[in-house]
C-alpha cells in the first residue's frame, strides 16, 4: 500500500488554534468542576458528566435562542422602518411632463 499524500510534509499543514479539532471545527472548552468534586469518588461517573454537559447544552441553546429571536424582531422592525419609509407620497411630476398622449 503507497501513502496516499506522500509528498507533503507535517510541516505542510496548518497550525490548528485552541480549542479546534483535528478536522477544524471548533471545540467547546471542559466544563469545570470544582475541588470538592474532585475528592467524591463518584465524581468522574458518566451520569454527572451526562448532566452537567446537558445542563450546558440546555444554555448554550437558550442563548442561541435568545439571541435567534433578538436578530428576528430587528430585522422585522427594520423591514417596517423600510416599509414606512418608502409609504411616502410620490413626488409630482413638473408641469412640463404630461400624462396624456
Amino acid at each position: 500500500m503507497s501513502r496516499p499524500n506522500s509528498n507533503t510534509k507535517p510541516e505542510d499543514k496548518p497550525k490548528l488554534g485552541r480549542g479546534v479539532g483535528p478536522d477544524g471545527i471548533p471545540r467547546l472548552p471542559p466544563i469545570p468542576t470544582s475541588a470538592l468534586r474532585r475528592e467524591d469518588p463518584y465524581a468522574k461517573s458518566k451520569l454527572l458528566k451526562y448532566r452537567a454537559a446537558k445542563d450546558k447544552q440546555q444554555l448554550l441553546t437558550k442563548i442561541m435562542l435568545d439571541n435567534a429571536v433578538k436578530a428576528y424582531e430587528d430585522t422585522v422592525d427594520q423591514n417596517q422602518r423600510d416599509e414606512q419609509r418608502k409609504s411616502t407620497d410620490e413626488p409630482s411630476y413638473p408641469d412640463q411632463v404630461s400624462t396624456t398622449d
